[in-house]
């Protein structure tokens, strides 16, 4: 637990200074409040059903399922049902260049109830935290490293952060096969050679080492 505090005051800090450094290119990651009229029905049923629920916000909706869950026999299955009817007013987070909006307000991530937030702490697995360093870098001027990023980023940048989020999302088990994933896209932009001996080949870039069967 301590740990993850950790990671998420990492994060916060992190967003804020890139923020502060580069207002219109610091790559963050906002989430959005929950659908209005979703949240309206799931607390008109909750209601229906007698279950104490506090839509008004994330930090209240965590209290109350906590309170509601309780401590007995039949918690676990309480918390996985109460769990799966909240998520689904939610919407997904996401990347952007700040640049890409022109009121800080729609920065807020819902979830964490901050109003800035990026990831940082994971750049061995993921996109957006290399970014996210290299502006860090760029902000402490260290070792000098290229002038700073400027207008030419744009919001496609945090799009491509989320595809790899997504796909992991959409497809369960996809994270642990990431690396087989990869090397199948490669394969799948080039173009097949003429038969060998040994069967068909796809012709991948040399310096990857990769060749299909």
């Amino acid at each position: 637990r301590l740990v993850e505090e950790f990671m998420l005051l990492a994060n916060i800090a992190t967003a804020n200074h890139i923020y502060t450094r580069f207002p219109e290119v610091a790559l963050l990651r906002r989430h959005p409040p929950p659908k209005t009229k979703m949240v309206d029905e799931l607390q008109e049923l909750c209601d229906q059903l007698g279950i104490t629920i506090d839509l008004s916000s994330a930090g209240a909706l965590h209290k109350s399922l906590n309170a509601t869950v309780g401590d007995d026999k039949y918690s676990s299955a309480r918390k996985e049902v109460l769990t799966h009817m909240c998520s689904r007013p939610m919407q997904m987070a996401l990347y952007f260049c700040t640049g890409s909006f022109s009121e800080e307000k729609l920065f807020k991530h819902y979830a964490l109830n901050v109003p800035l937030y990026t990831h940082f702490t994971s750049p061995i697995r993921r996109y957006a935290d290399v970014v996210v360093h290299r502006l860090l870098a760029a902000s402490l001027k260290y070792r000098g490293l290229c002038s700073p990023p400027t207008g030419v980023w744009s919001s496609g940048l945090g799009g491509h952060g989320d595809g790899g989020a997504g796909s992991v999302l959409r497809c369960p088990g996809s994270e642990i096969r990431s690396p087989e994933t990869h090397l199948l896209q490669v394969h799948r932009r080039r173009q097949l050679v003429p038969p060998s001996e040994s069967g068909e080949e796809v012709r991948a870039d040399p310096a990857l080492g990769t060749r299909g069967p």
